[in-house]
């Protein structure tokens, strides 16, 4: 009877391999053999008798493939204030250059075996972003930078269905409003969206047709915005308009614009 399922087993041993591959078990990383690894190290008890050593009570690696397990353990079987072992002797050092070894003698001369997938395993791509700023396990986009993109493995059912919406076009802020009855330069207010965005607020001369940014914000998501732009002429004639950027998309080394706003025109009256 299996204590646990073909899948699990698999996912234990996927992430029992990446210690292999950047962890503390990296020693065995250059055998050319499929090895999955963990190390322990138990420090010295915190009693009178060791005060003041600096040292290593055990240490140790469990380190195996397909057909051999290997455990590799240094210590004493007394632990005293003179029998302990160094500081420089952790489960990733003395231990795992051991097992790197007896695997290299063991497998001199024959192929290694390598870890079998099972078919009700999937490998997807990831994005980074939102799990390494929001916590959030999601699939990448098809804008999702390749230094964004990691793979891993999951069951067909505990696969992610969400894909993330950090890598797309930002939208344009839906209460846009611009002021200017009463007041000596039009104010301008939005609220930004839950995605981080760059805002470049357009102002568009009715009397040239010249669009130009005369604001840009960045702000974090979900936030008031109030602005007044006090570099406009009296009795003009001037619409407003947003249109928001993605920070860390660019298409054409220019960052991905989403769509704008609508144009709100207004006429400031001239003063006397």
């Amino acid at each position: 009877r299996n204590a646990v399922s073909q899948e699990t087993a698999f996912l234990i041993n996927n992430m029992l391999q990446s210690a292999v591959e950047w962890g503390t078990g990296k020693a065995l990383r250059d055998t050319g053999i499929a090895l999955a690894a963990k190390t322990g190290t138990a420090q010295l008890p915190k009693i009178k008798e060791f005060h003041n050593i600096n040292g290593v009570k055990d240490a140790w690696i469990v380190a195996y493939n397909p057909e051999l397990v290997l455990c590799i353990w240094m210590g004493f079987d007394r632990t005293t204030s003179e029998n302990y072992l160094p500081s420089s002797a952790v489960g990733g050092s003395y231990p795992a250059r051991i097992a790197r070894e007896i695997f290299i003698h063991t497998y001199k001369d024959k192929e290694a075996p390598s870890f079998t997938k099972p078919t009700n395993i999937i490998e997807v791509e990831l994005d980074e972003k939102s799990l390494r700023e929001w916590k959030t396990i999601a699939l990448a986009s098809s804008l999702t930078p390749a230094e964004y993109i990691y793979k891993e493995f999951f069951t067909i059912q505990t696969a992610p269905k969400i894909t993330t919406d950090y890598w797309t076009a930002p939208r344009a802020p839906e209460d846009f409003r611009v002021y200017s009855e009463g007041l000596s330069a039009p104010m301008i207010t939005f609220t930004t969206a839950s995605q981080p965005a760059t805002y470049n607020i357009y102002r568009i001369d009715r009397d040239t047709g010249e669009h130009i940014v005369v604001h840009t914000i960045n702000a974090p998501s979900k936030e008031s915005i109030v602005w007044f732009d006090d570099t406009i002429k009296d009795g003009e004639h001037y619409g407003y308009y947003i249109v928001a950027t993605h920070p860390e998309i660019h298409i054409d080394n220019k960052p991905m614009e989403g769509e704008s706003t609508k144009v709100i025109d207004i006429v400031l009256p001239k003063t006397d």
